[in-house]
């Protein structure tokens, strides 16, 4: 691996550089030694990564067995702490099917999170999150939940949302009661690095989902918890989001999803949100096509970067527009 101090430019350099001419390969092909000598340059920075660049992805959904695993397990830990520092994000779609209870505080039972048809998250789990983190020398990033109200019985949990604000039931805005629970837990413990609320709310908005402006009021409810519960400034976790769906393959709904990005932007820089980083989800397509694997088309691998920059300059325009001081700009979610 090269440094950091060297970009794709570089990389790039020592291939051309390393590649032998034609009438070289054909020498190589007859088995005359060939020598060569590569020197790169280090004097011009290109780019410089983070340290804790490196990110993994715990969610909550029950089909990824975070219910049942042992993340107290010492060879677990073990592991764990042979990783680089890095981000650990606690987020996903089951992170808002989530309830927080017993033993977290705030008066909230996982029996009342289970009637209402949630998983559970009680202060065993948190405590065993919170110990993989710090064994990893991890950047927690903990993903809350802002969904209020739970499924029918027998209902999958993303069917029953459905309609716009279904997540609130009958209410006008998110009740925040349960999350500040959690907050004060970890606030107790030294947690988190940043938080995050809700996970691609925006899902095929306005038809379904939260609008942008309900996202960013949310938004702005857990920056008052947040302060209220971390006085101190410097030791204050940074909010990070929306977590927002950025790409479909219908263009005029990949334009709602940006027109959505950019009025929840707008809608935070009003409510003075402090956004620390503006997330975005993207998925490409990619796989067997019938033909050919599209996982091997550098068009269709080039996506990622595309819908990347479209997203970095949807946040800029929108930072230069509005006072909202320029987030970095992350991907929360990216794959296939």
């Amino acid at each position: 691996m090269l440094p950091s101090t060297l970009g794709a430019a570089a990389a790039l350099l020592v291939v051309l550089l390393a590649t032998p001419a034609d009438s070289e390969a054909r020498e190589l092909q007859h088995g005359a030694p060939i020598a060569s000598s590569v020197r790169i340059s280090t004097s011009k920075l290109l780019h410089r990564t983070s340290t804790h660049y490196k990110c993994w992805n715990i969610d909550a959904s029950p089909n990824r067995g975070f219910q049942w695993r042992n993340l107290s397990s010492p060879n677990l830990l073990q592991l764990a702490k042979g990783l680089p520092a890095g981000h650990l994000r606690f987020g996903g779609s089951g992170n808002d099917a989530l309830w927080y209870g017993d033993g977290i505080g705030g008066g909230s039972s996982c029996a009342e999170g289970t009637s209402r048809h949630f998983e559970c998250l009680n202060s065993t789990m948190a405590d065993a999150l919170l110990a993989l983190a710090d064994a990893a020398s991890a950047r927690l990033v903990f993903g809350l939940s802002i969904t209020n109200v739970g499924c029918a019985q027998g209902v999958e949990y993303k069917s029953c949302l459905q309609q716009p604000g279904r997540q609130w039931g009958n209410a006008s805005s998110w009740n925040s009661t349960n999350a500040e629970a959690i907050v004060r837990y970890l606030a107790a413990r030294g947690q988190p690095y940043a938080y995050e609320l809700g996970n691609e709310e925006n899902a095929h908005w306005p038809l379904r989902g939260l609008s942008p402006e309900q996202e960013a009021e949310s938004f702005a409810e857990l920056s008052k918890i947040v302060t209220r519960v971390y006085p101190n400034a410097a030791s204050r976790p940074k909010l990070i989001g929306p977590d927002a769906d950025y790409q479909d393959h219908s263009p005029p709904q990949a334009l709602l999803y940006k027109r959505w990005a950019e009025k929840f932007l707008g809608n935070v820089s009003e409510r003075s949100v402090p956004l620390h980083a503006a997330t975005l989800h993207e998925y490409i397509d990619v796989g067997w096509n019938g033909s050919s694997w599209t996982s091997l088309d550098p068009d269709v691998l080039d996506k990622t970067g595309v819908c990347a920059d479209d997203f970095r300059n949807t946040v800029t325009n929108a930072a230069q527009r509005t006072s909202l001081p320029l987030p970095e700009i992350w991907a929360g979610e990216i794959g296939e």
